[in-house]
């Protein structure tokens, strides 16, 4: 829609006011000085601004003495005020929403963990504590035993195997039974299996207390959040 009002300043007495654009000869361009009927009447004035009677109005009083507008930018802040504490209520709203989401993401994360953890020490066999020089080793000498785990590398299912013929070599009809029926060398299947889990899990045994501190400082570190 065409502006139908204009804002012009009287450079005669220096004030301002609103007309309509048919009382301004002719085309009323902001900042031109032209002939305007006003009060029955014509005067020189400046064209300050065009548009909407309610809007002319608006910029009279920002209208200074020297012919010059002032734009309001204070009013401006003033009333974008309400809209940015919503926009930042929001946000903070949605940062909080996502700072608990992430905690609790974080504390189940160290629940599992220390849960995975628990069972995985759990999961060694309690022979696993004893240290080899503790083991009697009335069925195999050390020497002998070594040399078995020399002869296997690192594969420590062929090394139970050896271990398990040379233990029951003075006795081949126990060695032919499942494990689970050999009631009467029950010592001997407990030598296998000390020996087997200390030679399997060595790294475990030395890392144990330092997964327990882990677990704990874990706990602590859940707990402050």
């Amino acid at each position: 829609m065409s502006a139908e009002f204009a804002c012009v300043f009287f450079t005669r007495t220096r004030t301002a006011d609103v007309v309509h654009t048919k009382d301004v000869y002719g085309k009323p361009e902001i900042g031109h000085i032209l002939k305007v009927r006003w009060n029955g009447r014509t005067y020189a004035a400046k064209v300050m601004c065009v548009g909407s009677r309610k809007y002319c109005e608006s910029q009279v009083p920002h209208i200074l003495t020297d012919g010059s507008l002032v734009t309001p930018s204070f009013e401006v802040c003033e009333r974008n005020q309400p809209l940015l504490k919503a926009l930042f209520a929001e946000q903070e709203k949605k940062l909080e929403e996502l700072s608990s989401r992430l905690i609790s993401l974080f504390r189940r994360d160290i629940s599992e963990m220390k849960d995975n953890i628990e069972e995985l020490l759990r999961r060694v066999p309690t022979q696993v504590g004893s240290e080899e020089d503790a083991l009697s080793f009335a069925y195999v000498a050390r020497d002998r035993m070594e040399a078995l785990r020399r002869l296997c590398g690192g594969n420590m299912n062929r090394f139970a195997l050896h271990l398990e013929k040379e233990v029951y070599m003075d006795d081949p009809e126990e060695l032919a039974l499942n494990i689970g029926k050999r009631v009467k060398s029950a010592k001997r299947v407990d030598f296998i299996r000390a020996v087997s889990n200390v030679s399997r899990y060595p790294k475990i045994l030395k890392l144990e207390r330092s997964i327990i501190v882990i677990i704990g400082g874990f706990q602590v570190l859940s707990s402050s959040h």
